[in-house]
């Protein structure tokens, strides 16, 4: 076979799988292996101290979220119930306004009276309008009423 010939065989690997050849590597060994562990002891205490001020947080967040919403909630309850209340009075103050006696009492004081006679007026024929007349005055009662 010419294989072995192009492909010369791996070198052996330094360092030994098997047990320990001296102290001083299994010494060196033992630290090292201890020294991960400590440093994976630390990660471990950090990743879930982490986990739980994280929850911690998001929890409390949610609380405040929900403490604003509720606030909000009764501060816009409370504006209704003040429009509600102002409203009324608005249409009570409107209907006595508006009431038949005081405008009575009112006409009496200004010595308003009944007409006795109506005048009609006639008008002499047809009223002419023009074709833009009826534009025009819809425009101006809608600015007016705007």
């Amino acid at each position: 076979m010419l294989a072995p010939l192009f492909f010369p065989p791996d070198a052996t690997p330094t360092r030994r799988l098997g047990p320990a050849q001296s102290a001083r590597e299994a010494t060196q060994r033992r630290k090292a292996y201890h020294r991960k562990r400590s440093y994976r002891s630390i990660i471990r205490i950090c990743l879930i101290s982490t986990l739980i001020v994280t929850v911690v947080m998001g929890y409390l967040w949610l609380m405040t979220r929900a403490a604003a919403l509720d606030y909000r909630d009764r501060q816009a309850e409370n504006l209704i119930a003040n429009l509600q209340e102002e409203s009324n009075t608005i249409q009570d103050r409107l209907a006595t306004l508006q009431s038949r006696d005081r405008l009575y009492v009112l006409a009496k004081r200004l010595q308003l009276h009944e007409p006795a006679t109506f005048l009609t007026i006639n008008a002499p024929g047809p009223v002419q309008v023009s074709e833009h007349a009826p534009i025009l005055s819809a425009l101006v009662s809608w600015l007016h009423h705007q």
